[in-house]
């Protein structure tokens, strides 16, 4: 009975460590695609404002 009780709580365990494995991952590539983006648009921003104060100095010249 003792070793049914055992086996029962790792099932149980092991299920658990499944789910949150799988969720922490899923949450992961969320939080890694959303920081891509976010570098993207900074970097586009960057070129941006290079490209504004490039041409300024161009027509200040």
């Amino acid at each position: 009975m003792l070793t049914v009780l055992f086996y029962i709580l790792i099932v149980i365990s092991l299920l658990t460590f499944c789910i949150i494995s799988i969720w922490s991952f899923v949450l992961f590539n969320k939080f890694y695609n959303q920081i891509k983006y976010k570098n993207y648009l900074l970097e586009k921003l960057n070129q941006n404002i290079s490209l504004l104060i490039k041409n300024k100095k161009d027509e200040d010249q």
